[in-house]
């Protein structure tokens, strides 16, 4: 088992149902709401640190609240901290995490639409042509 605090950050963050997001911290990754963890946000998610190393999410629990106001948000659904049981998937060469981050991208295409003023064909481009891994989180990260 890996210790969440152990990762190299930043991360990729591959949810259980293929969404993507970069997460730059362990606060980042282990906070999430109440309705997205319920959701099943964090099932059988795929963790990728910055040096290529994968995890797989076993289980997400809960240990407290986001502070301030016991994780209480106005427009939001309260946000809770998680401890994360992580299982090493191996190590990835940059061409498996591009192939990851593709097919990601390919499942919930509408949600790159509205995030950036590319195409999805141009997005793509840039994934295969990225000459690092780095490199590739500047770009998902941008």
């Amino acid at each position: 088992m890996k210790r969440v605090e152990e990762l190299a950050f930043p991360v990729i963050f591959i949810a259980g149902d293929g969404l993507l997001d970069i997460r730059n911290t362990t606060a980042e990754l282990t906070t999430t709401g109440v309705t997205a963890l319920r959701k099943g946000l964090f099932k059988h998610a795929l963790v990728i640190d910055r040096n290529g190393s994968s995890y797989r999410v076993q289980g997400a629990k809960r240990v407290g609240f986001e502070p301030p106001f016991w994780g209480f948000r106005l427009r939001y659904s309260r946000r809770v901290r998680l401890e994360l049981n992580l299982e090493s998937n191996g190590d990835l060469d940059l061409d498996q995490i591009k192939t990851h981050v593709s097919s990601a991208i390919r499942r919930h295409p509408h949600v790159w639409d509205s995030i950036i003023d590319k195409s999805l064909n141009q997005v793509l481009s840039e994934i295969s042509r990225a000459p690092s891994q780095q490199a590739l989180l500047d770009l998902l990260a941008a």
